[in-house]
């Protein structure tokens, strides 16, 4: 399964995460980013969106991909809820 969301969203709610509700340092945060994380997601995650057998809307609320997911769930071979 993949789950779909634009970078600036991705960016966003990770701020959220960790620099608003935590305490993880937002310059740090963006330093990392522009200078490795932006790179290696498209090296090494964005490429296996089309080897997966599921990919939702990371934009939509999570309880309508839950039912995407257990509604795929059954017709989906080796597909396994975690």
């Amino acid at each position: 399964m993949f789950v779909d969301l634009d970078a600036d969203l991705r960016l966003v709610r990770k701020i959220r995460r960790k620099c608003v509700q935590g305490d993880f340092p937002l310059d740090v945060l963006l330093r990392n980013y522009t200078e490795a994380r932006r790179d290696a997601f498209l090296c090494h995650i964005e490429p296996l969106r089309d080897q997966c057998a599921l990919v939702v809307d990371g934009a939509r609320p999570a309880d309508e991909n839950a039912a995407v997911i257990w509604a795929a769930r059954a017709g989906i071979s080796g597909f396994r809820a975690m």
